[in-house]
């Protein structure tokens, strides 16, 4: 017996973005999916979610499905290994026709260790898929290596792998991804695809920094690039300072904030300011950090008199502001 599931559909003048919230059925029942429907969410700790992972990716790959939006929706590693078996075995003629998908969602899902190489295998099901959201999904650096594997030859454009557990093995793995993979010069290269990469959160501290510097001449049309929060200090700022001109983009926003990037650092990026918008906190530009829950400062209100705190050692209230023209890097507090 083949039954639809309750629905609660979000009409629009051309497609209609189908939302549920309780996936249990018997085993026998699959999941028929709308066909005007090219949008699925799943409500936050949806029930019976882990065991119609299968029938949901038989569902999607019979229809028009572009977006998928899992995030929350309490499932792990084995419903996902499901989701991609089910996928591998749908009956289609051509691989791209089994997955429409160009927007994937699998945040806050605990999918750990093992996701990573199905996430991978996923996005070769499904190679148009343009959007993957990782977030708090408890991928590490071996995980970032499998799944690094599937990006290297993906149409993957924007990449959250925000808060979860990578440090400076994985960030290698992925810009060996960027930098063409295993496929040679004859392969699809990542790098000329990636327009946003959020690594926000995770353990990257100045070796991760210096890594993905070294990369950012090949990413051809990066254009926003999240560090947040990523235990990076002076010597891996530096070196992202350093490398923005050398990409190719240009890279027009960058977050930094909550990293004690440092003064030298500082300048670099203000120097980049006409075509990079860096964002900072006020505490990042003096030695040792802090953890003010201050918001993040664009440059126009970074300014140069919080650089100018940063030569003198004290508060940005009590600096006067500078000009960049009156600014020497000479002159700037030495890094310890």
């Amino acid at each position: 017996m083949i039954r639809l599931l309750t629905l609660a559909l979000l009409a629009t003048a051309a497609a209609r973005t189908c939302r549920y919230s309780d996936l249990s059925q018997p085993e026998s029942d699959d999941f028929v999916v709308p066909s005007d429907c090219t949008s699925i969410e799943l409500a936050h700790q949806s029930q019976g979610v882990n065991d119609a992972m299968a029938s949901l990716a038989r569902g999607i790959a019979a229809a028009p499905v572009q977006r998928l939006n899992l995030q929350s929706a309490s499932f792990g590693s084995t419903a996902l290994k499901a989701f991609v078996g089910a996928l591998e075995g749908a009956d289609c003629k051509e691989l791209s026709n089994c997955c429409t998908l160009t927007s994937l969602n699998l945040g806050h899902n605990f999918i750990g260790k093992r996701g990573g190489a199905l996430v991978g295998e996923l996005l070769r099901h499904c190679p148009m898929v343009a959007e993957l959201e990782l977030t708090a999904t408890g991928l590490d650096d071996k995980g970032v290596e499998d799944l690094a594997g599937g990006l290297a030859q993906s149409a993957v454009v924007t990449l959250v792998l925000a808060s979860n557990s990578v440090a400076e093995a994985g960030v290698q793995h992925l810009v060996h991804a960027l930098l063409g993979g295993r496929g040679g010069a004859a392969a699809r290269q990542w790098g000329d695809t990636l327009e946003y990469l959020d690594m926000s959160g995770n353990a990257l501290a100045d070796r991760g920094a210096l890594a993905l510097a070294s990369a950012l001449w090949r990413v051809t049309k990066l254009t926003t690039l999240w560090l947040a929060d990523a235990q990076i200090g002076p010597e891996g700022a530096l070196a992202i300072a350093e490398a923005l001109p050398t990409a190719p983009g240009p890279i027009g926003r960058l977050y930094v904030n909550g990293n004690a990037i440092g003064a030298k650092a500082a300048v670099r990026f203000l120097a980049e300011e006409e075509k990079t918008s860096t964002y900072v906190y006020q505490r990042d530009l003096v030695d040792g950090g802090g953890a003010a829950p201050d918001e993040p400062m664009p440059p126009e209100k970074l300014s140069f008199d919080l650089v100018a705190a940063a030569r003198s050692g004290g508060g940005a209230q009590a600096a006067p502001r500078v000009r960049m023209e009156d600014l020497e890097l000479s002159e700037l507090k030495d890094e310890p």
